[in-house]
């Protein structure tokens, strides 16, 4: 499986004009207020999508699957909002990089610690299995703090400015990370970090170099990545559900679910099925919840992949 779909987003990112706006956000995003920013972002947000009309269809349509008796101005709305929320999300990330005490104006808070300390009595490796949700760079730096220094596993930005910030970021925050790379060697070394009884942050909702396994989420069927389950198994390591969520202006709360330990079953099929149908309604309950933060602007569902064709 190629590791990136088609996208009008993608597209848009490297265009002169956006590659320069990008720019002339992160010299901004060091000198201007959050708050400002955070009040363009508005405008911004709406331009960007009148120039990635199709990236905001997909939201939307990925909307009515979650919320399928809503009408389409609350989808339409949600939709707007998924693309602010990323807007401030990168707000955050840029602010951030620019130096390590700018974290100190944010409360982190950490929801479910006891899950935390269950997972790390286990003795056993940790996979932080998330979504493509909140903020995970934020997310690291907190739980470095309370017993867990989780390794993110990442697949690099299309648009390197991007890039280049989340890594300084990552640098000066000392968050270490592993980038998913087509070979096995990104593998082997993550297998490792959880032998020795390490953490590895991985995102459970997004296909890179894995072809995925159908399972229903809100009643449809969607690939989710075999991965991180295998991972699991291969290693003897715990998942714990683990999502870092924007709850206000300088505020993000780290939601820590129960550890869960993988049943290994007759077959590899029925190992992943099994398994993931314990992960999928944790990640129903945190899209329903927080669905403008599921930051998915390409079609999620199989069905509508087909009719969009994206289907990879």
């Amino acid at each position: 499986m190629h590791a990136e779909a088609k996208s009008v987003f993608r597209k848009h990112q490297r265009n002169f004009f956006f590659k320069s706006l990008i720019l002339a956000f992160k010299y901004a995003s060091k000198i201007l207020p959050r708050w400002f920013m955070r009040f363009t972002a508005i405008f911004f947000s709406l331009i960007f999508i009148c120039f990635n009309v199709a990236n905001y269809r997909s939201v939307r349509v990925n909307m009515r699957i979650i919320f399928p008796d809503k009408g389409s101005f609350y989808t339409s709305f949600l939709a707007f909002r998924t693309f602010l929320k990323y807007a401030w999300y990168l707000i955050d990330l840029f602010y951030l990089s620019h130096g390590k005490d700018r974290i100190k104006s944010f409360r982190i808070n950490t929801v479910g610690e006891e899950n935390m300390n269950e997972a790390i009595g286990s003795g056993h490796g940790i996979i932080l299995l998330t979504l493509h949700m909140g903020n995970w760079e934020i997310g690291g730096i907190k739980l470095a703090k309370t017993g867990i220094t989780p390794t993110i596993v990442y697949f690099p930005d299309s648009q390197d400015i991007i890039e280049s910030q989340r890594n300084r970021f990552r640098s000066i925050c000392n968050i270490r990370h592993v980038e998913l790379g087509a070979g096995r060697f990104s593998s082997i070394k993550l297998l490792r970090i959880l032998q020795e009884g390490g953490a590895v942050a991985i995102q459970g909702d997004r296909l890179q170099y894995d072809r995925g396994i159908e399972m229903e989420m809100f009643g449809h069927k969607a690939r989710f990545p075999k991965g991180p389950i295998m991972l699991a198994s291969a290693a003897d390591a715990v998942i714990l559900p683990a999502f870092v969520i924007m709850e206000g202006y300088n505020i993000y709360n780290i939601y820590i679910e129960k550890p869960i330990s993988i049943k290994v079953y007759s077959n590899r099929a029925e190992t992943l099925g099994r398994n993931l149908s314990d992960i999928i309604p944790i990640f129903e309950k945190y899209i329903r919840k927080y669905p403008d933060q599921w930051y998915t602007f390409m079609p999620f569902w199989l069905k509508d992949k087909k009719e969009t064709g994206n289907e990879t």
